[in-house]
């Protein structure tokens, strides 16, 4: 844009932020809710410079000189324009998203449509989309003309339909009505999806006018997190939090907030399967049943949460807890019963049956139907129990090949009490064989809560669960890589393999940086290694798509050591990860320095011991500044240092600080924990997240190595 307009914008960024203040002030940004909704007072002249055609002599009719300057295409939204390329100097996501919400918004030219798809991929599929989406339908006007008719929009209908926004639809009809009746052909199937959805459902009207202050939605997710904890413990297995339980917040939160828009987009998102939908609509129909008033503000949210889910549950299954798993439980009505009967909710379809795996039903309708549901959750507690034999039975006989030598239980003591040395050292006393159970590690997960147990260790747990595995590979006979591989494949049905494979990696990590001469216990670890790295199967992944993670997670983690290591380091200057130049220039700053102390010939007059010791400090904070950018994005940080020298003197800052903690750990080992500790709110926690800092130092360690000494990871 600078070339064109001839002129030169800093890419400082001091210098770009004034410039976008300025503009936000020309152009009154400040008031960005009266821009979306059209009911601004700022008189902007479209572009900061006229047109040609603007630019007419109305006297003479004389068209200006041949150099006369035409922005239409250079800033087509004008001061807009300039303040939108501002905002993508700074990186400000949060500024380009609102003047992308102007654009839509104001729709003034045919292309502004790009930006729908523009602000999709700014926010990709987060909240602050819906948000985002959630404000610009809520305060929408049409922009009025000279004669003051409401002008179409086809940036906004754009939004409409890829958001399949019916009820906004429906209403930016309205306000077209006497203007443009085409409209509603453009939104017709838009505006069809609600319509169908009201037509199939036979509800009470929804108060969605009622506002709710913050406070109560707060307190109402809070409350239902409790009230679930409490009901159902699976949900909330070792620090892991069951998707459905966040998308139920999500959703309590949306219909707090009293935005449809926003509600069906995380409906749509979060809730695409029948069964996910039935299980959170009766999760909410229960809290809604534990709520006082049916009149009082959490009933009102809870009721719109539950009447934007249901279109998408099973109106004739219903939702069991049994013991530690979720069950989605469907009447089985036969197909000639439902098309003859049509029965319109559960309960109605389980009036049309006899029996329940051969246990009758009682039809008592004035209990509500309690009994038949207590015998419904006998019949499914009894269908859990066979599932679990069946799969320990299956598991016996997968298992049955591996040949078990009892003659080598000398060696398979040695390997334990091997592994747990190492653990202790490398988590603390707290973790050992011994000390932490690994029941049903190896167990194929039939329930909810056998499989949640895994997907949220801490590295001392997960450290633990990696020495079993070591163990029970060496237990077994393996002849060529890749037979008798049962024991990797149910890590991979646990979503176990990835961080497992990272931790036998940093075990046998920690060992090369601190020149530990390799034994057998690395050897079986290496094997260990190999085996889960050619597993074939797939992994298991939760409902957001992920597997196991580590917690405290790597972003707490990292903040966490960069906090403190700036407490101590008074001079240290962390390094901006996503600025590969800044990278650049503290790898020659480091190299500067490092020369220096090493050729005195090159040193200044006056150089003397004070000199050197400052010179020295000097290379070692920025060396550690460099460190902890590799550790914050090795992806993106490794590659832009290439100096063997630069990367060994910060893998070194990277062992001496790996080295700092640790016996700062076993400190805090060997004393009481602490009851107001806040670093994760359970016993221990300072342990658990000095582990993860010593594991993140460790790879950022071999990283650096491995670009001083290419090869140096070749384990």
């Amino acid at each position: 844009m600078a070339d064109k307009l001839g002129t030169w914008l800093s890419s400082d960024a001091d210098d770009m932020s004034a410039m976008a203040r300025g503009l936000e002030i020309i152009t009154g940004f400040d008031q960005w809710e009266r821009w979306i909704a059209n009911s601004h007072t700022v008189t902007l002249l479209g572009n900061c410079m006229p047109t040609v055609e603007e630019s007419i002599d109305n006297d003479t009719r004389i068209w200006p000189k041949r150099d006369e300057p035409d922005l239409s295409t250079v800033l087509p939204h004008g001061w807009f324009t300039m303040l939108e390329a501002a905002y993508e100097g700074l990186g400000d996501f949060e500024g380009l998203a609102k003047v992308y919400g102007v654009y839509i918004a104001q729709g003034h030219l045919p292309q502004d449509s790009r930006y729908v798809d523009r602000l999709r991929w700014l926010l990709g599929d987060s909240t602050e989309l819906t948000d985002m989406i959630g404000k610009l339908t809520k305060g929408f006007h049409p922009v009025r003309n000279v004669y003051q008719k409401p002008v179409p929009n086809l940036a906004y209908e754009h939004l409409l339909r890829e958001f399949q926004l019916s009820d906004e639809s429906v209403a930016y009809c309205e306000s077209l009505r006497e203007c443009d009746r085409r409209c509603m052909r453009r939104l017709a199937d838009t505006m069809a999806l609600g319509n169908a959805d009201r037509k199939n459902m036979e509800t009470t009207r929804v108060d969605w006018t009622t506002r709710c202050d913050g406070t109560i939605i707060d307190w109402l997710v809070m409350d239902f997190r409790a009230e679930l904890e409490e009901r159902m413990p699976a949900f909330f297995a070792n620090g892991y939090v069951d998707p459905i339980v966040e998308d139920c917040e999500e959703l309590i939160h949306a219909a707090g907030a009293g935005t449809k828009a926003r509600c069906r987009l995380i409906v749509s998102k979060r809730f695409g399967s029948a069964r996910h939908a039935t299980i959170a609509r009766d999760l909410l129909r229960e809290a809604m049943e534990h709520e006082p008033r049916a009149n009082d503000s959490r009933s009102i949210i809870l009721e719109r949460a539950i009447n934007m889910v249901e279109p998408c549950a099973d109106l004739l299954a219903r939702t069991f807890l049994v013991d530690d798993d979720v069950v989605v439980f469907t009447a089985p009505v036969d197909e000639t019963t439902l098309r003859r009967e049509r029965p319109r909710d559960f309960m109605d379809a389980l009036g049309r049956i006899d029996a329940i795996d051969g246990r009758p039903l009682v039809h008592d309708v004035t209990s509500g139907g309690t009994q038949d549901l207590a015998t419904i959750e006998q019949s499914l507690r009894k269908r859990l129990e066979r599932r679990k034999t069946e799969a320990r039975f299956d598991d016996i006989i997968a298992a049955s090949s591996d040949e078990y030598d009892t003659a080598r239980a000398d060696e398979l003591n040695n390997l334990r009490e091997c592994l747990n040395v190492q653990l202790k050292a490398l988590f603390g006393s707290r973790y050992s064989l011994d000390a932490i159970t690994c029941d049903n590690l190896f167990d194929p997960p039939v329930t909810v809560g056998e499989r949640n147990k895994w997907l949220r260790p801490t590295a001392g747990q997960l450290g633990v669960w990696s020495a079993a595995y070591v163990l029970n590979v060496k237990r077994h006979v393996h002849g060529k890589p890749g037979e008798n591989v049962h024991l990797p494949h149910y890590l991979a049905a646990k979503g176990l393999r990835t961080v497992m494979i990272d931790m036998l990696d940093h075990m046998l990590g920690v060992s090369a940086m601190l020149g530990i001469p390799r034994a057998q216990v690395d050897l079986d670890e290496w094997n260990a290694l190999n085996l889960l790295r050619i597993d074939p199967h797939p992994e298991s992944i939760d409902a957001h798509g992920h597997s196991a993670i580590l917690r405290p997670d790597r972003e707490f983690t990292v903040l966490y050591l960069t906090g403190t290591l700036r407490h101590t380091h008074h001079e240290l200057e962390l390094i901006d990860v996503s600025d590969g130049q800044r990278i650049r220039n503290a790898a020659d700053e480091l190299r500067m320095r490092l020369d220096m102390l090493t050729d005195r010939g090159k040193r200044w007059d006056g150089w003397d011991d004070d000199a050197e010791e400052e010179v020295r400090a000097e290379a070692d904070d920025i060396a550690l500044a460099l460190a902890l950018a590799t550790l914050a994005d090795p992806e993106h940080v490794l590659p832009s240092i290439d100096d063997p020298v630069v990367a060994r003197a910060a893998a070194e800052q990277a062992k001496q600080t790996y080295m700092t903690f640790w016996h700062v750990r076993d400190e805090n080992d060997a004393a009481p924990a602490d009851d107001d500790d806040e670093i994760a709110g359970h016993e221990g926690d300072i342990t658990d997240a000095a582990n993860m800092m010593l594991m993140l130092l460790e790879q950022a360690y071999t990283n650096l190595m491995n670009v001083a000494e290419p090869g140096y990871k070749d384990w």
